[in-house]
C-alpha cells in the first residue's frame, strides 16, 4: 500500500477534479524516474486523495481532518452551458472496466442502456479526475464500436454524471481546424442473409445512440455527428453508400431545421437519394427490434436512384 504520507504536501493545492502526476518514492517495482505516482482529488469526494501507481500497481487513500478544497466542477461560470472546449489531452488514469465504475457511472450506463460489453468496445470510460464519463471520437470504428488499425482520434468528449458539476460536455478537439464525426462500418453478415453492404447510412447526433442503432442494424453505416452542426465536410468523406438518411432528436424547432439543411446538403454532396426522419427521437430511446423494423422499412422503401 502506498504511504500517502509521504506526499501531503501535495495535498493543499490539489483541486477538486485534478490528477498530479509524481516519482513513486520507494516504488517496490523499482526506481521510478517516470512519475508514475498519480494523486487524484475526484470532483465527486473533495475530501479524499487516491494514490495510484502504474509501476507498481499499489494503491493508497487519504482523508482530510475536515479542510475545505475548491471544487472546480461544481458552481462554475459555465454551469448554464451545455458544453466547454478542453486541451487536447486525453485522461491518464481512467477506468475502462464498469464494474468498477462508481455509483452515478454505473447509473448513467443502465439509463443509456448499454452493457459492459458495449462500454468496453466503444472505450467508453470513467474518468475519476473530472468525475464523468470518457467518450472517445475516432473517425472510423467496426460494428461494434472497436477502433481500427487505421482509426484516428479526433477528439473526446467527457459527459457530466451529475447536477450541479459544470457542463453538461467538456470537448476536445485535435486541433482548431478538426472537425470530428465517426463513421460505424457494418460487418460481413452473408450467413445471415442481410442487406448488402454499403446499402444505407445513417447520420445520428450521438455516440450512444449509434451503437444502439449498429446494434441492431449491422448491415448499415452510422456516422455519429456529435450534435445538430452542418458540416458539409463530414457529409462529404461519408457520401458513399446507395442512401442516406438524417435521424436526429427532433425536439426542437431549430434541431429539425438543421435536419432538413443537413438532408439537403448530403443529397446534393451525395447525389444519392437521402431522407430525413421526422417524426422520432433518438435512435437510443428505441428497443432493437424497433429499430431493426424502422431501418428495414426505410432500406426496403427508399429508391436508391
Amino acid at each position: 500500500m502506498i504511504n500517502m504520507a509521504h506526499y501531503e504536501d501535495e495535498f493543499d493545492s490539489l483541486v477538486g477534479g485534478e490528477t498530479r502526476r509524481l516519482d513513486h518514492d520507494n516504488c517496490p517495482a523499482g526506481e521510478d524516474t517516470r512519475r508514475r505516482l498519480y494523486l487524484t482529488r475526484p470532483a465527486s469526494s473533495t475530501g479524499v486523495v487516491l494514490g495510484y501507481c502504474h509501476n507498481c500497481a499499489e494503491s493508497g487513500v487519504w482523508r482530510d481532518g475536515g479542510h475545505q478544497f475548491r471544487d472546480t466542477h461544481s458552481k462554475q461560470a459555465d454551469d448554464d452551458q451545455s458544453s466547454v472546449d478542453l486541451d487536447f489531452s486525453v485522461p491518464e488514469n481512467m477506468v475502462r472496466n464498469s464494474n468498477l465504475w462508481p455509483a452515478a457511472a454505473y447509473k448513467w450506463r443502465i439509463e443509456n442502456g448499454l452493457s459492459r460489453e458495449d462500454c468496453y468496445h466503444a472505450c467508453i470510460q470513467y474518468d475519476p479526475a473530472s468525475h464523468r464519463i470518457y467518450m472517445p471520437q475516432y473517425d472510423k470504428v467496426n460494428s461494434l464500436g472497436l477502433p481500427l488499425g487505421t482509426s484516428e482520434l479526433l477528439g473526446f468528449q467527457l459527459r457530466r454524471l451529475e447536477d450541479g458539476f459544470g457542463s453538461k460536455y467538456l470537448n476536445a478537439m485535435r486541433d482548431s481546424s478538426t472537425k470530428p464525426y465517426t463513421r460505424f462500418n457494418p460487418q460481413e453478415l452473408r450467413s445471415l442473409k442481410q442487406p448488402a453492404i454499403g446499402k444505407g447510412c445513417v447520420l445520428v447526433e450521438d455516440l450512444v445512440s449509434a451503437i444502439h442503432l449498429t446494434k441492431a442494424t449491422p448491415y448499415i453505416s452510422v456516422v455519429v455527428n456529435y450534435g445538430v452542426k452542418v458540416s458539409p465536410e463530414i457529409l462529404d468523406d461519408n457520401s458513399d453508400c446507395d442512401k442516406n438518411l438524417v435521424w436526429l432528436d427532433n425536439d426542437n424547432g431549430k434541431v429539425c431545421e438543421n435536419a432538413e439543411v443537413i438532408r439537403r446538403t448530403w443529397s446534393l454532396i451525395s447525389g444519392k437519394p437521402t431522407s430525413r426522419m421526422e417524426h422520432r427521437i433518438d435512435p437510443k430511446h428505441y428497443k432493437e427490434e424497433e429499430l431493426k423494423k424502422v431501418i428495414t422499412r426505410w432500406i426496403q422503401s427508399t429508391p436508391t436512384s
